[in-house]
């Protein structure tokens, strides 16, 4: 997930002209019809990975959540030619195409404001990352203390 957000952190200062939203089942919150007004015209103040989410900061305190299932992929385009599979396509003001494909439909996309997102998506349930400061060994070896598991997955759940 961090390569995917270095790779698009040159769009942090871009701003979402459009939201073409072609299957509504792909956005779990707010309300399909709702999804498109938000984000239509907010610049990207930032990007961030939290596990297996890109999110990215828009601008009025909106957060962009997409969390990829298993096939789920975000491509950035110069031409409004659509690939397969492709359920949203974010405009930008520049001229390019970010396109939110998903062959299964087992990703699933969250805008609002920090704190309704990080409640609907389940963000707010995740341990630290790794690197986070709050990741310490006390944090660790309290998790790990009574687990009888391959340490492998237990990392991973």
């Amino acid at each position: 997930m961090e390569t995917i957000r270095r790779s698009l952190y040159h769009l942090k200062g871009k701003r979402i002209a459009k939201v073409e939203l072609f299957t509504p089942e792909v956005v779990a919150y707010p309300l399909p019809e709702r999804f498109c007004p938000l984000l239509t015209g907010r610049g990207i103040l930032d990007l961030h990975r939290r596990g297996k989410s890109l999110i990215f900061q828009l601008e009025g305190q909106i957060l962009l959540v997409f969390r990829f299932g298993m096939t789920g992929k975000l491509l950035l385009r110069h031409s409004y030619l659509l690939p397969p599979h492709t359920h949203v396509v974010f405009s930008l003001e520049d001229g390019h195409f970010l396109m939110w494909q998903d062959v299964r439909r087992f990703g699933r996309l969250y805008g609002g404001r920090r704190e309704e997102v990080w409640e609907r998506s389940g963000l707010k349930d995740l341990s630290p990352e790794p690197l986070e400061a709050n990741f310490t060994l006390e944090f660790l070896e309290a998790v790990t203390r009574a687990r009888k598991r391959p340490i492998k997955s237990l990392l991973l759940d």
